[in-house]
C-alpha cells in the first residue's frame, strides 16, 4: 500500500543532500487522508460501540476532516481509548519507526469534563504492550470549537533515540467526553533519510458506489406500495446498484420466470432514477457441477426477458451469492480443493455467458480467502496444470464486480471491514474489478452479535457509515459498499 505524506509534513521535511536537519514525519492527517502513516488505521480500544463512538466528521476552525472520539457515560474510567499505529499494520514485516529527540504535535479540540487524555508511546509492536507516558491533557487545556495544538517531548532511551511502534490516547475519568483529532506528526532531527518518510501521494476524495441487496422481490412486485417505498429507499439513500432477487421456477431442468412483465416494469422504473439492477440469486450446492446446467439456463432466461424488453427494463448484470465455505465437505482438504474447482469452474461457464448476453458479472465472496498458511503461502488455491494459484487470483479475472462480506460491528482498525477488504482492493484496481466492501445489518436472537450493525442503535450505524463514506473516498482500488440488506435498512434510515 502507498504512503501518505501530509501537507503539514510537505513543509516541515528539509532535505539537503544525505542529511535532514528537520523533518516533520506525518502519523495521520485526515485534511488529505484517513491513512495513518504507513497505511495502518486508527481503531478505538477498551470500550464497545455502544459505548466508544468513532467517525470521521467535519468540524473546528477552520473546518477540515477530523477523527471524532465520543465516549458515554457507561465507557470504563480507564483502559479506554484510541490507538494510531505508526509502522504499517497492513504487512506481517512491520518495523516501528526509530526516531531521535523529538516532540509528538498533536492537533486537538474536545469537551473532556471530568476526563483527561493520557498520551502514550508504545515502542513494543504489540499494542498492549506497556507505553512510555509522554503527557496529560486536561479538560481544561481543550476548546470544543477551537483547534488546540498539543507538543510532547519524547524522551530518550540509553541508546539516544527511541522506538515508537504506536500512539496511545487514553481517556480517563468518569463521565462523557469527546474529543476530535486532526492530525499527529513527530517532529524529529535524523541524521540520513529514512524509508519512514513517506513520498507524496496525497488521494483526494472521490464519488462510490452504493450497493442493497434485496431479498423479497417477488412479495414486492405484487404490491404497488412496496415497489414504491423501495425506489424511494434507493433514491433518498443515493443507491446506484440494487441486487435483486430473481423470482423463478426450476423443474425438469427448465427455467421459468415469474412476474417477468412487472420485473421489467420495476427495472425501468429503477432505470429512471439511475440504479443498475443485478440479478440476484445464489445457493451452496449451485457450486457442485452437476448443478451448473441450472446456473446457465438461469442467465438464458435472464437474457431472454432483456431481449424481449425494452433497453431501460433489462437486468444490466447478474450477481450471484454462492457460499460454497458452508458446504460440509469444506472443512477437509481434499473436499475443499474439490469444492473450489468446481466454483471457480462454474464462474468461468458463467462469465462466458453474462458476455454473450451483454451482462456484467459479479458475485460475493467472504473477505478471509486471502488468509496465508503456516508456511507463509495462500491457504486457499485453485488446482492448475501449472500448480497451485490463489483463489482470488483464479477468481476475480473472471468479474466485473464483487462484493466482499466484510461483516464486522467497526468500520476502521484491524478488524476493521475496510481493513479486511485491502488485498482486495489492491486486486481489484490491478485487475479492473469493482470492489465493494459490505456493512451488515441483520437483526435478531440468531445473529452474530460481532458481524452486524443491527444490535447497536441505529444512530451507532449512520456515524459508522459516514465514517465509511469517508473512508473509501480516500481508498484506491474501492468501488464503494454494499448494505445488507434492504429491510432493516429501511428501518435504520426511516
Amino acid at each position: 500500500m502507498s504512503s501518505k505524506l501530509s501537507l503539514v509534513a510537505l513543509m516541515g521535511i528539509i532535505l539537503c543532500g544525505s542529511i535532514t536537519r528537520a523533518a516533520l514525519i506525518p502519523i495521520a492527517d485526515f485534511r488529505s487522508s484517513i491513512r495513518t502513516h504507513q497505511g495502518g488505521f486508527f481503531r478505538c480500544i477498551g470500550g464497545r460501540p455502544n459505548q466508544i463512538v468513532d467517525q470521521l466528521v467535519t468540524l473546528g476552525q477552520p473546518e477540515a476532516p477530523a477523527w471524532r472520539i465520543d465516549l458515554n457515560g457507561k465507557a470504563a474510567s480507564n483502559g479506554v481509548g484510541v490507538l494510531v499505529p505508526i509502522f504499517d499494520e497492513t504487512t506481517t514485516t512491520s518495523t516501528p519507526l526509530r526516531i531521535g529527540r523529538g516532540k509528538l504535535i498533536l492537533r486537538v479540540l474536545g469537551q473532556l469534563g471530568r476526563r483527561r487524555l493520557r498520551i502514550e508511546l508504545v515502542s513494543a509492536s504489540n499494542p498492549e504492550s506497556a507505553g512510555l507516558l509522554l503527557g496529560t491533557v486536561k479538560a481544561d487545556r481543550l476548546d470544543s470549537n477551537t483547534w488546540k495544538e498539543i507538543r510532547l517531548a519524547i524522551p530518550l532511551d540509553q541508546t539516544g533515540s527511541r522506538t515508537a511502534a504506536y500512539i496511545r490516547i487514553l481517556v480517563e475519568g468518569p463521565g462523557k467526553a469527546w474529543f476530535a483529532l486532526d492530525s499527529l506528526a513527530i517532529s524529529t532531527k535524523v541524521t540520513k533519510p529514512s524509508d519512514s518518510i513517506p513520498t507524496t501521494d496525497l488521494t483526494s476524495p472521490r464519488k462510490i458506489k452504493k450497493a442493497l441487496w434485496f431479498w423479497e422481490t417477488e412479495k414486492t412486485l405484487s404490491d404497488e406500495h412496496s415497489k414504491t417505498n423501495l425506489l424511494e429507499l434507493c433514491q433518498s439513500q443515493g443507491i446506484t446498484d440494487l441486487y435483486c432477487q430473481i423470482p423463478y421456477s426450476y423443474e425438469d431442468d427448465r427455467i421459468e420466470l415469474r412476474l417477468a412483465n412487472e420485473q421489467r416494469a420495476f427495472n425501468a422504473a429503477a432505470h429512471s432514477l439511475g440504479i443498475t439492477m443485478h440479478a440476484l440469486d445464489g445457493g451452496p450446492d449451485f457450486v457442485f457441477q452437476k448443478n451448473h446446467p441450472r446456473m446457465i439456463r438461469l442467465l438464458e432466461a435472464l437474457g431472454k426477458l432483456n431481449k424481449q424488453g425494452a433497453p431501460n427494463e433489462r437486468y444490466r448484470a447478474v450477481h450471484l451469492d454462492n457460499e460454497p465455505y458452508v458446504l460440509p465437505g469444506w472443512q477437509n482438504d481434499d473436499k475443499r480443493r474439490e469444492i473450489i474447482k468446481n466454483y471457480i469452474v462454474l464462474n468461468q461457464k458463467l462469465r462466458s455467458k453474462a458476455d454473450e448476453l451483454g451482462m456484467a458479472f459479479g458475485v460475493d465472496i467472504p473477505f478471509w480467502w486471502d488468509l496465508l498458511g503456516a508456511d507463509g503461502k495462500a491457504k486457499f488455491t485453485y488446482d492448475t496444470e501449472a500448480g497451485k494459484q490463489p483463489i482470488l487470483e483464479a477468481l476475480f479475472p473472471l468479474l466485473d464486480n464483487v462484493g466482499i462480506m466484510s461483516y464486522r460491528v467497526r468500520v476502521t482498525g484491524p478488524n476493521g471491514l475496510v481493513f479486511h477488504c485491502l488485498n482486495e482492493f489492491e486486486l481489484g484496481e490491478k485487475l479492473g474489478v469493482d470492489v465493494f466492501t459490505a456493512m451488515e445489518l441483520g437483526t435478531g436472537d440468531d445473529v452474530d452479535k460481532g458481524t452486524t450493525f443491527g444490535v447497536y442503535p441505529w444512530s451507532y450505524f449512520h456515524g459508522q457509515l459516514s465514517t465509511l463514506e469517508t473512508v473509501l473516498s480516500r481508498t484506491p482500488g474501492c468501488a464503494g459498499y454494499s448494505i445488507h440488506y434492504a429491510k432493516p435498512f429501511a428501518e435504520a434510515v426511516k
